[in-house]
Formats: C-alpha cells, structure tokens, sequence
C-alpha cells in the first residue's frame, strides 16, 4: 500500500443555502464550500483537486460547532471522502486548531484510503454583493494510508 503525509490548503468558498434563526435561542445554517486545493509541498497528492462539501453551522445554547462532509475529485475523476468535526481537535497538532477531517474512502486510485487530517480555519474578507458568502482558507495536515485490498 502507499502512505504519506501531506500538508495541503483548500481554498474555499462557502455559500450559505438556508438558516434556521430563533432571535436569542439558536442559529443553525446549511453551507455549501466548494474550492481548490494547494499541495504545500508541491506534491501531486491533494493538490489541484476540486473540493466541494456540504456543512451544518451550529450556534446554540453554549455549542458552536460545524460538521460536514467533503468530497476531493482529481484530474481522473477519482473521488475522496471525507467527514469533518470541528469538535474533534487534534492536540498535539496547535496550529491545526479548527478542527479534523477523517478520509473514509474513495474511488479509483483512492479505493480503501483512509487518513486523519487536522485543519485549521484561516477567515478571509466576505465577498462583495448578496447572499452572505465568505471565503476561507483551511490548512490540512493529512496522513493518510492506502491499504491493498
């Protein structure tokens, strides 16, 4: 099997689709992130993949969090998994403190990867216009496993 670590920057974008919003009570927000990503190794693993996921932002009674689920896709059209907790911090990484993505499978050449990846969440300027996106760079320190079925 192959294995390696790989840190690498998704560039997203994040849209938000729909809100529930109790004044005082709770705000919860469906948010669409689609980006690139950047090897910073300059590696091709990780690197120029479309990355699009889909987000659950949670502020209520003392508990802000998001979680969500990220697909990676290359230039073949093989696909990464991943699910993300921002609960889930890593310790011993404390520049990644946002956060950890767990790689759950892929497609194609990602057949039966599986990795950890504590991110960090760099905020960037909100985007001009309606709608309420935000831009975000998310620094990913991954190691990750593909084990030979």
């Amino acid at each position: 099997g192959q294995k390696g670590t790989d840190p690498y920057v998704t560039h997203f974008i994040f849209r938000p689709l729909q809100t529930l919003d109790v004044s005082g009570v709770g705000t919860a927000t469906l948010l669409e992130a689609v980006g690139t990503t950047e090897n910073m190794k300059g590696e091709t693993m990780f690197d120029k993949m479309p990355a699009r996921c889909t987000a659950l932002s949670m502020d209520s009674g003392g508990k802000k969090y998001i979680d969500g689920a990220c697909v990676l896709a290359d230039k073949d059209g093989d696909k990464i998994f991943s699910t993300f907790d921002t609960r889930d911090v890593d310790k011993s990484q404390p520049d990644m403190s946002c956060g950890t993505h767990l790689i759950t499978g892929g497609t194609g050449k990602y057949a039966g990867i599986t990795g950890r990846e504590p991110f960090a969440c760099n905020p960037m300027p909100a985007l001009a216009g309606e709608g309420g996106y935000t831009a975000m760079d998310i620094p990913h320190n991954t190691t990750w496993e593909i084990k030979t079925q």
